[in-house]
């Protein structure tokens, strides 16, 4: 097990095969939603905050679980707190041709409820991540645009491992161009 702090209140944590084994867990005791598999991520959520890895208050844990190449998993986990903060959107898309299509036609629309943008290529794809300290109701509308990928910080955490980085303000460079 392979343990790694991968922001304040995030945790990666790596599984290989042997140790699964060992342990009597699959990646499909997951996918099939077992008792066995609350259990396992409940002890590894006791453990991070024991560790003091990260801290567990009240709030919302997220957890994702991604199979490795070896029949290992990768576990990532969240920890965060309720309150009123920055809604981190995210849309994914095929080509710069449709990013720049949704910019013009889509996000300007929202552009004063926008902090911050950036944009990544992963796997393939473009992913634009947008910040939004609107009320609940305009980021409800800015999710049920067209290629709305996700919002959590685990997925923004994978892009940003994983990814690479083409602009840290993408919409207002979009906007500009004739």
């Amino acid at each position: 097990m392979n343990i790694s702090k991968t922001d304040k209140n995030k945790a990666k944590i790596i599984f290989s095969d042997k140790e699964l084994r060992s342990l009597d867990i699959s990646y499909e005791t997951f996918t099939n939603n077992e008792y066995a598999a609350k259990l396992f991520i409940g002890s590894i959520i006791t453990m991070l905050n024991e560790l003091d890895i990260i801290k567990i208050n009240s709030g919302e844990i997220a957890v994702d679980i991604v199979k490795s190449s070896r029949n290992g998993i990768t576990v990532y986990i969240e920890s965060r707190p309720y309150k009123n903060k920055e809604e981190e959107l995210m849309y994914i898309f095929n080509s710069p041709s449709e990013l720049i299509d949704f910019c013009k036609n889509q996000i300007v629309r929202f552009y004063e409820y926008i902090c911050s943008s950036e944009l990544y290529l992963y796997e393939n794809s473009y992913i634009l991540s947008i910040s939004s300290n609107a009320s609940k109701n305009a980021v409800s509308k800015i999710q049920s645009l067209k290629n709305y990928y996700g919002n959590t910080e685990i997925l923004k955490g994978k892009i940003k491992e994983y990814g690479e980085k083409i602009s840290n303000t993408p919409i207002k460079k979009i906007l500009e161009l004739p």
